[in-house]
């Protein structure tokens, strides 16, 4: 590292909507709305005399649930409190936000030390732009969590939150819309003042705020430049962090007990049930799928990154090692990109519950596999499976073309390729390229491509003599 650049060190405070029926203190819907403020009641608006309800259950064990899985210890006792978190913003209509003492804490996950998971309720959302608010969103139960700042650049951030998805995922404790993980990234150098970037709304943009900050924290070290403790946002247009506000300590929320909240206890017995409810790691899941199918552990590791692939890939049971890497290779390379083009689409909204078909799955893999079918054709395939209105392979013709039937599709593609013949004659052989397009569409890419070049070059060699 050059003189005077520092070194960098990056924590993150990580929130995250839990999956509930009802919010945290009040029985109102969680989750997304359609229209503004229609998610509310006296509670979480903080109308004057409206009273907290008990805490919701199901947000304290999903939260006990996430901390077990970062390897985070229950505090001794097991004893969890609210305390009220005061501060002004148009977007929190108590002035002040319940939050909770750890439930869990000392944690260590993908390297990363987790210095605490607690429970608080969501603010609603402010449009700065727009001046208005909308208060659906206050009062959800969100789970922190807390990292050391054990991250020295932007990788390692992107590399953890991968892992930490994959894990919540797993867990199925989390809301996984866009916007419902919001990351506090926390930046200093050489340990000195804290530069905190709120409210990032993607892994994406968390990366893209690191690499400036680091960046802009850098040139001010190297320019003899104070470096203030400082709260900013990242704005997405122009990729930059700005400043919003000079940083807070801890003195300054004035936390104290909630008296309008009773404290829970989690006995022992409830952190045992919980703990041996819990799914099976990501981690332990690819160690488990390569030994007991024998697939690389570069396949295993990909598949244990997509708890359907993983669950398809089990339900399908390959009978022996050279099948089992097949199957996974046509998962990850086939099937994998055909979900991921329907989830965009609005069309497979939610896999983990589709009624997967094992022997469709176990067929295409091997046929594909053993070169009876191309990769494009098996995609097709499982495309009509799942989309809407098409229940199976039955609507796609699945029969291989060969020999005749491939020539006579050359010959047709060329009348309407002439000039890409002429190319690839004249000795542009990329031309080809084109050509077999043509013929693969016209074939319903039902042919070999491999067997299509080879038809289509003999052809035009023989032109050529």
């Amino acid at each position: 590292m050059k003189a005077g650049e520092g070194r960098m060190m990056i924590g993150l405070e990580i929130h995250a909507q839990l999956l509930t029926a009802s919010k945290l203190f009040c029985f109102c819907p969680a989750g997304p709305t359609q229209s503004p403020n229609t998610s509310i009641c006296p509670v979480c608006t903080a109308q004057p005399g409206a009273k907290p309800a008990g805490t919701n259950a199901r947000a304290m064990e999903q939260a006990v649930r996430i901390a077990l899985m970062v390897g985070c210890t229950v505090p001794e006792g097991g004893r969890v409190a609210f305390l009220r978190k005061h501060y002004f913003y148009p977007d929190l209509p108590n002035n002040y936000q319940r939050t909770s003492t750890p439930v869990g804490a000392d944690g260590l996950f993908c390297g990363a030390r987790i210095r605490e998971v607690h429970l608080e309720e969501d603010p609603g959302r402010y449009d700065i732009r727009k001046d208005k608010v909308d208060l659906s969103r206050c009062g959800t139960p969100l789970a922190e969590i807390v990292t050391d700042p054990d991250f020295s650049t932007p990788e390692e951030v992107r590399l953890f939150l991968k892992k930490l998805s994959t894990v919540l995922d797993y867990l199925g404790a989390t809301r996984m819309e866009a916007g419902s993980t919001r990351i506090d990234v926390n930046v200093s150098t050489d340990g000195g003042r804290k530069v905190e970037v709120k409210n990032v709304n993607s892994f994406h943009n968390v990366y893209r705020a690191i690499k400036y900050e680091v960046i802009r924290q850098k040139n001010m070290r190297r320019r003899g430049l104070e470096i203030l403790q400082e709260t900013c946002h990242f704005d997405e247009l122009q990729k930059i962090t700005i400043s919003s506000r000079q940083k807070e300590s801890a003195d300054d929320y004035r936390y104290f007990p909630d008296p309008d909240i009773v404290p829970i206890e989690l006995s022992p017995r409830e952190v045992a049930r919980i703990c041996a409810d819990l799914p099976e790691s990501p981690d332990a899941k690819a160690q488990r799928l390569q030994g007991a199918f024998s697939i690389s552990a570069k396949n295993a590791r990909a598949l244990s990154e997509h708890k359907d692939l993983a669950a398809l890939f089990e339900a399908v049971r390959p009978r022996d090692g050279k099948r089992a890497e097949a199957c996974a290779e046509f998962l990850l390379n086939d099937t994998l990109r055909v979900f991921n083009y329907l989830k965009k689409k609005g069309l497979l909204a939610v896999p983990e519950k589709l009624e997967y078909e094992a022997e469709f799955f176990s067929q295409a893999a091997e046929a594909v596999a053993s070169g009876k079918m191309t990769g494009k054709l098996a995609r097709r395939l499982v495309q009509a499976r799942f989309e809407a209105g098409r229940t199976g392979p039955a609507d796609v013709e699945t029969r291989q073309v060969e020999g005749a039937e491939i020539e006579r599709a050359v010959h047709e593609a060329l009348k309407g390729q002439k000039g890409a013949a002429e190319d690839y004659c004249r000795g542009k052989k990329a031309a080809i390229h084109s050509i077999v397009g043509e013929v693969m569409k016209a074939l319903g890419y039902r042919a070999d491509p491999k067997k299509v070049i080879t038809v289509l070059e003999k052809i035009l060699n023989s032109k050529q003599r």
